[in-house]
């Protein structure tokens, strides 16, 4: 049984292993015009500028939430010293996007009061 999909692998078609891919893009720039070429040019360059604008803002955002986060896990380790219950969001303009870190600390000790007074008294009940 064959298989009508399967073509091997031609010579010069950029297929074989070991072998680069057509430059497609090299052909055609080739036989553009002196002015079409130039305007191809002027076009890449615009677009490789706006490119290293993005990564450049990238990186700036990354550095700057990398220092907030920072900031923020040591007010968090602040709040952490004392008895009290807290939460503490923040949201940070990161490279890929926005990240929002939340920490919670619920100090429980009532409840734990509670549930020990409540198994007392259910131990003094079923005791009699």
């Amino acid at each position: 049984m064959s298989n009508d999909l399967y073509k091997p692998n031609t010579p010069g078609s950029g297929l074989t292993p070991g072998s680069s891919p057509p430059k497609l893009l090299d052909a055609a720039f080739s036989v553009l015009s002196k002015e079409q070429q130039e305007k191809v040019l002027a076009a890449a360059t615009e677009l490789a500028l706006q490119q290293e604008v993005k990564d450049r803002e990238a990186q700036r955002r990354f550095d700057s939430s990398g220092a907030d986060m920072q900031r923020h896990v040591a007010l968090v380790r602040e709040h952490e010293e004392g008895k009290s219950d807290f939460t503490a969001t923040s949201e940070f303009n990161t490279a890929s996007g926005k990240t929002t870190v939340r920490v919670t600390r619920s100090n429980s000790t009532v409840a734990i009061v509670i549930a020990v007074v409540v198994a007392v008294i259910f131990f003094v009940l079923f005791a009699r």
